[in-house]
């Protein structure tokens, strides 16, 4: 849903999820640290398989002035060490 136009600043008023089939993946890994037991500590960026609808009420914004709705991917984070797995999401 791309568009000249800026979203509104401040958070949808709705938000959709929907899933996409694709299933959870690592889309980005950064190297952080060696873990104590020398494996890699590692900050990873995962997509949930979700995609999400954010949109905003054509009450409150003007459509002419404002793109009304943005679709992006779902993701989460978290760091893991790649030997012994320990690690937390956030």
């Amino acid at each position: 849903m791309s568009s000249d136009k800026p979203t509104p600043s401040v958070p949808p008023t709705d938000i959709t999820r929907y899933e996409t089939g694709k299933g959870s993946r690592v889309i980005e890994t950064k190297h952080v640290e060696t873990c104590d037991c020398g494996g890699d500590i590692v900050d990873e960026t995962i997509a949930t398989g979700r995609m999400v609808v954010g949109m905003w009420d054509a009450e409150h914004f003007d459509p002419d002035e404002y793109q009304l709705s943005e679709e992006w991917t779902e993701t989460e984070s978290r760091v893991r060490c790649t030997r012994c797995g320990a690690g937390w999401s956030y």
